[in-house]
């Protein structure tokens, strides 16, 4: 049994409960920024834009170095390669099948 013989699970999930309302508060209210988001901003998908249209980017592959600096600069997250690799190629497609 052991140290944990006093702990209720019940009282573990009140806790989380409050901590993620607590949490999505702050956001609300905008004391935590949420620019930390693993996904493309609009600024950078209009960078992009800008890219596919001037060079003819259709993958990461293709984009000039200062491109990807200036989109690495406004948010860079561990699946940047990745986001920017799939919306290029959106970007490709979808002017193909139009």
């Amino acid at each position: 049994m052991g140290r944990n013989r006093d702990r209720r699970p019940e009282t573990d999930a009140i806790n989380i409960i409050d901590a993620s309302a607590s949490y999505f508060a702050s956001v609300c209210e905008g004391r935590i920024k949420r620019e930390n988001m693993r996904t493309l901003n609009k600024k950078q998908k209009k960078l992009l834009t800008e890219a596919h249209k001037e060079h003819g980017c259709t993958s990461v592959w293709e984009l000039p170095y200062e491109v990807w600096e200036q989109v690495e600069e406004v948010n860079n997250h561990e699946t940047i390669y990745q986001n920017i690799d799939r919306f290029l190629s959106d970007l490709y497609f979808d002017s193909i099948y139009k």
